[in-house]
C-alpha cells in the first residue's frame, strides 16, 4: 500500500480528494489546522490526522511510514493588500520548505495544487494556455504572484531531482463551507442578492480535479503542468443555474466594472477610517469583467480527461451542502470577482 501526505485536507478539494484516495487504497497522512471543520471528510482508519498551526514542516520527520507521494493542496487565498506578506509566507515560503523536505525524503512525486491565477494573461487574446508568458505587471494579483512564486520554487527543486507535477485549477465547484471558494458564490444566490458582475467564470468540478490528481500520480509524467478547466460561462449564466437548484430568483442587475471600482474605492476608504477589513479590495475590482478563457487542451490530450457538465457540478454541490447543513446564506460581494482571475 502506497503512503501519501495531503495538506489542506479539510478544504473543498482536500476533503473530496480523501474520498477518492481511499478508493485507491492509499495509506494517508492528512494535515489540518486546529479547529478545522471535518464534516465533509471521510472517516477511515487509513487516514492519520496531523494537526499543525504553524508553517513548520517538522511533522514530516515524525511520521512512522515513509512517504511515497505528497499532494500540497493547502494555501491562502486573499486579495487584500494587507495580506501580501502572509500570502507569500503561506503560499511561497511554506511550499518551498515542504518541497525541499520532499526532495530529501526522495518521494516518488510532489504534486502542487496551484491556481489559474498563476498563469500568464494577454491583453490581445482571451485564450490562455500553460505557455502564455507571465507578465507580473499585467493582470496579476498578490495572490497570483505568491502562487507563481511557489511554482518557481518547486521547479527549481526539480532541477535538483524533485519529481514534481503542477496543476492549475480554475474555480472548483463542489460542496464546501459557506466561506470557502465557490460555496461563496452559491451562498450569494441563496441570499437572494440582486446584483451580478460582468465577466466570465472559468470552472471545474471537484471530482474531476481529484480524479486528475490520482491519474497524474499514477502516470509516468513528471515535470509537467496542466490547466484544469471544465468550461467557461458568464457569471449571469452561473447564477441562473444555481438559482434553479435553489428554487429562488437569480441576481438580475448587472454592475459595470466602473461601479465595482467605485464600490472598492469607498470600501477601502471606509476600511482606512475605521480599521475594519474591507469586503471588496481594489485588487479584485481591477479584475472584475475578466474575459479570459483557460484552455485545458493539453490536459485532455495527455491524460485523456473528460469534464463534468456545469449543471451536474452545481446539483452535486448544492445537494451535499444541504445534507451537511452548509448551505447558509452569506453576503460577500468580493466573491463576485475573486474567482474571475
Amino acid at each position: 500500500m502506497k503512503t501519501l501526505l495531503l495538506t489542506g485536507a479539510t478544504g473543498l478539494l482536500g476533503s473530496n480528494l480523501l474520498t477518492h484516495l481511499l478508493k485507491e487504497d492509499f495509506n494517508i497522512y492528512a494535515v489540518k489546522r486546529p479547529g478545522s471543520d471535518t464534516r465533509l471528510c471521510p472517516q477511515s482508519n487509513q487516514i492519520t490526522w496531523i494537526t499543525t498551526d504553524n508553517l513548520s514542516v517538522k511533522f514530516l520527520t515524525d511520521l512512522e511510514c515513509p512517504i511515497d507521494y505528497i499532494v500540497h493542496a493547502a494555501g491562502l487565498v486573499s486579495y487584500q493588500q494587507k495580506d501580501k506578506e502572509k500570502l507569500f509566507q503561506v503560499n511561497h515560503q511554506f511550499t518551498k520548505k515542504l518541497a525541499g523536505e520532499a526532495l530529501k525524503l526522495n518521494v516518488k512525486k510532489f504534486l502542487l495544487v496551484s491556481s489559474i491565477s498563476a498563469i500568464g494573461k494577454k491583453a490581445d487574446s482571451p485564450l490562455i494556455t500553460e505557455d502564455t508568458p507571465w507578465d507580473e505587471t499585467q493582470f496579476s494579483s498578490n495572490y497570483g504572484r505568491s502562487k507563481r512564486a511557489s511554482e518557481n520554487a518547486v521547479k527549481e527543486l526539480g532541477e535538483k531531482g524533485l519529481p514534481w507535477i503542477i496543476i492549475n485549477p480554475s474555480v472548483i465547484i463542489g460542496p464546501a463551507r459557506p466561506d470557502q471558494s465557490s460555496a461563496r458564490l452559491i451562498g450569494y444566490v441563496a441570499d437572494k442578492k440582486p446584483f451580478y458582475t460582468e465577466g466570465l467564470l472559468n470552472y471545474v468540478d471537484v471530482d474531476d480535479v481529484s480524479g486528475i490528481i490520482i491519474k497524474a500520480l499514477k502516470s509516468d509524467f513528471i515535470h509537467h503542468q496542466w490547466i484544469l478547466n471544465g468550461g467557461t460561462v458568464t457569471y449571469k449564466h452561473f447564477f441562473t443555474k444555481v438559482a434553479e437548484y435553489l428554487n429562488t430568483k437569480p441576481p438580475k442587475y448587472k454592475i459595470p466594472k466602473a461601479g465595482v471600482m467605485a464600490g472598492a474605492f469607498l470600501e477601502n476608504l471606509y476600511s482606512k477610517i475605521t480599521g475594519k477589513r474591507s469586503t471588496l479590495s481594489m485588487e479584485t475590482a481591477k479584475m472584475a469583467g475578466n474575459s479570459s478563457i483557460y484552455s485545458a487542451d493539453k490536459l485532455k490530450s495527455e491524460l485523456e480527461t473528460q469534464f463534468t457538465p456545469l449543471t451536474d457540478s452545481i446539483k452535486k454541490a448544492v445537494d451535499t451542502m444541504k445534507i451537511n447543513g452548509l448551505l447558509k446564506t452569506i453576503f460577500f460581494l468580493a466573491s463576485l470577482v475573486d474567482f474571475s482571475v
